[in-house]
């Protein structure tokens, strides 16, 4: 980096400085935001056009609309480049909020029904399971050595994956999907208040309305907003798995049915993706338009009318898309290096009693408004993107969040058979990020969820060799 002589320039100087980088950091984001809503709206396009996976539902209002969005968003593009930003009305500035919140909504069902295929895909492969087990592990002898060889084996693994976190947690993440949720209720409402409270004490508020949203979303999706609303194929094929007595199938039965959800399942995450890659796109429009300037790039310019062409007549866009993502990379490599010595001048500012920052806080404030939809890569939902992403929790605040959660796994606990509980409940404990209060805690729902007690035999024999499976296939 550059030798900025920070304390030999006047506050001035280094206002003028900051305000410049500010503006140079305002071009690169709107530089990259026209790039990303190429490629994105290529992609798009290309799956709505040419997948089979959308067969099932190639006819439904709900595909139509979303190609009049897609067609609405790439005119509006259109518009932007050729005439200028200016020329767009605030009208249809208006109009691409509510495109942002209605392909969110379409969104949150579509990826609802995915959690709840995936779900029953869960209760077969329960089914299965047992079946299995009983067959294979009828003759097979139980040892309480052997829970604790696999205790062993599984502090072996997390000792060889102490450098690497994610490696870490998704060992724990794995164990826990696999055994069988044994905790009563208050003891497992205490594991996940606990452990909302130990990740998220230094978190902000932001963070921890997106986590809490994402439990319930995890737990159960079935009685979110919207669910059933959109969609009717997938609702009804969700539905009519759900209500099949699938105790009663043999294994070709819960074979073929686990197929159909894995299939289900797949189109969904097709869907889903599609959906998200025009959420993005009217992301980046936005961005564009709180900047409030034109492209004023040649090289870009010129990238617009190769890509005006493709997203007319379908033709190959994968080398086109590489071309993009080379320029975008290239454009983020001069962003970071100038934010390393936009954060210098900041920091020096900060040290200076006698520096007015209101000077350069309105135009700071405005580039936080527009890094929000930049950075907003999952595509959330307005109500939360409009939080305060400073603001910090309080124990009263993480108090009400756990509460809420509480409340609503209990509503939805209500209408549950006892199997599809409890596999809800292992499902939301295994995406917590490192449950129990420690890894001793860890070990000891280990034993007690292997207690011949409590599980057969053959089941705790199943679940100990599947476990050595995904432990070594991690490895691998």
């Amino acid at each position: 980096m550059e030798d900025l002589r920070l304390k030999e320039k006047t506050n001035d100087e280094l206002r003028d400085r900051i305000i410049s980088l500010n503006k140079k950091q305002l071009t690169y984001i709107k530089e990259s935001s026209f790039l990303t809503i190429f490629n994105y709206l290529l992609t798009a396009k290309e799956r709505l056009d040419k997948s089979s996976k959308l067969d099932n539902i190639r006819s439904s209002e709900e595909l139509k609309l979303i190609d009049n969005y897609l067609h609405q968003i790439v005119d509006l593009t259109s518009e932007i480049v050729e005439l200028g930003i200016e020329e767009i009305s605030e009208e249809k500035i208006e109009q691409l909020h509510e495109i942002r919140e209605n392909i969110y909504d379409l969104s949150s069902i579509v990826e609802g029904y995915n959690r709840e295929a995936n779900y029953m895909g869960m209760v077969i492969d329960h089914h299965t399971i047992k079946k299995l087990a009983e067959k294979d592990y009828k003759d097979v002898h139980f040892s309480k050595t052997s829970v604790l060889e696999l205790i062993d084996y599984i502090k072996m693994k997390l000792d060889d994956a102490k450098d690497d976190y994610f490696k870490y947690t998704q060992i724990i993440s794995q164990v826990i999907s696999t055994l069988p949720m044994r905790l009563v209720k208050e003891n497992y409402y205490n594991v996940v208040k606990n452990s909302i409270f130990r990740n998220f004490r230094r978190s902000t508020r932001f963070e921890v309305e997106k986590k809490i949203r994402d439990y319930k979303r995890i737990f159960d999706s079935s009685i979110f907003d919207g669910y059933g609303t959109k969609f009717d194929y997938y609702f009804r094929e969700i539905q009519g798995i759900r209500n099949m007595e699938l105790g009663h199938k043999d294994q070709d039965d819960l074979r073929k049915l686990l197929d159909k959800s894995i299939s289900l399942s797949n189109e969904l995450q097709f869907l889903y993706n599609l959906l998200i890659e025009l959420g993005l796109s009217v992301n980046m429009i936005i961005v564009i338009v709180l900047i409030g300037e034109d492209l004023n790039s040649a090289d870009i310019e010129e990238l617009y009318g190769d890509w005006s062409q493709l997203i007319d007549n379908n033709s190959e866009i994968d080398g086109f898309k590489e071309k993009v993502k080379e320029k975008i990379e290239s454009i983020e490599m001069k962003m970071y290096k100038d934010l390393e010595i936009f954060y210098s001048l900041n920091r020096e500012v900060l040290e200076r009693q006698d520096f007015n920052y209101g000077e350069i806080n309105e135009e700071l404030e405005r580039t936080k408004r527009i890094l929000t939809y930049y950075n907003d890569t999952d595509f959330i939902g307005e109500e939360i993107l409009s939080l305060d992403n400073e603001n910090m929790v309080t124990p009263n605040f993480l108090e009400q969040a756990c509460e809420s959660l509480i409340k609503y796994i209990n509503r939805s606990l209500s209408g549950m058979s006892n199997l599809e509980r409890k596999i809800r409940m292992r499902n939301l404990l295994a995406s917590i990020e490192l449950p129990f209060g420690g890894i001793g805690e860890f070990f000891d729902y280990i034993e007690y969820s292997l207690d011949v007690k409590v599980s057969s035999k053959e089941n705790i024999n199943f679940i100990i060799a599947y476990i050595y499976y995904i432990l070594d296939d991690t490895q691998n």
